[in-house]
């Protein structure tokens, strides 16, 4: 079972598919190749036009589906025993101006909160990204602005700033993709315990039936024998 959320551009993500394959961990990061389909454990090395950073969230244990307006309702009431997975593109080339952009990626697939999953900008301190509650705060080296996590037209911006005037000095737009992915396959599980039962109740029918059939045979013979005794004793007491 297999539903796409946001982005979807006709493939299926390589994340979702390695979920099919039953080769994913919850809540784990990933790079993922768009052309092999393969994931990998992530690392600084993922970069390229090719990759993308991945990670799946069990949808019955996701935060962010505490909330309870249609865009939420639409997703969280999903596909049951489903994974929520975001994957987003790596950066395509090492650059200084860039080297943040991948901790960025990291937040832009691990956000599952409450919190987290309306519209939100966090700016970035060099350590890490934290919601920017009052505008920019003092020594923001880049800022990442997310929309709706559940939203079909999800949208992110990344942008570095430099420390001393908070002077833009690169921007990078994406546009991340969510997907409900699922390892439970049901069709082929209830068919054969359908089919199952069906010849066990059928199996069982045919011998009730037999045994009915016995019974009345019994009783037919038993009959006829008991008959026979009274006309031979009828016979007997005619008798000269």
């Amino acid at each position: 079972m297999y539903k796409p959320i946001s982005n979807f551009d006709g493939i299926k993500s390589p994340i979702c598919g390695q979920v099919e394959a039953r080769k994913i961990s919850n809540d784990e990061l990933y790079c993922c190749s768009k052309n092999t389909k393969n994931c990998y454990p992530f690392s600084s090395d993922c970069f390229g036009s090719d990759y993308q950073v991945a990670q799946c969230h069990n949808l019955t244990r996701l935060d962010a589906c505490k909330r309870t307006d249609l865009a939420a309702v639409q997703v969280c009431g999903g596909l049951q025993n489903s994974l929520f997975c975001l994957s987003v593109d790596a950066i395509s080339r090492r650059d200084t101006d860039y080297n943040r952009f991948s901790k960025a990626a990291e937040w832009i697939v691990n956000r599952s909160t409450e919190a987290e999953s309306n519209n939100i900008t966090v700016c970035d301190d060099g350590t890490s990204y934290q919601p920017c509650n009052d505008g920019t705060p003092n020594g923001t080296i880049a800022i990442l602005s997310c929309g709706d996590l559940f939203k079909s037209e999800l949208r992110c911006n990344w942008s570095n700033l430099t420390i001393n005037d908070g002077k833009k000095i690169a921007d990078l737009p994406r546009k991340p993709v969510t997907e409900l992915c699922t390892t439970t396959v049901v069709c082929h599980d209830n068919t054969a315990l359908i089919i199952g039962l069906a010849t066990g109740v059928g199996v069982l029918g045919i011998i009730v039936i037999a045994l009915v059939a016995l019974f009345i045979r019994k009783l037919q013979k038993r009959d006829i024998h008991v008959d026979n005794i009274s006309n031979h004793s009828s016979s007997d007491s005619d008798a000269p």
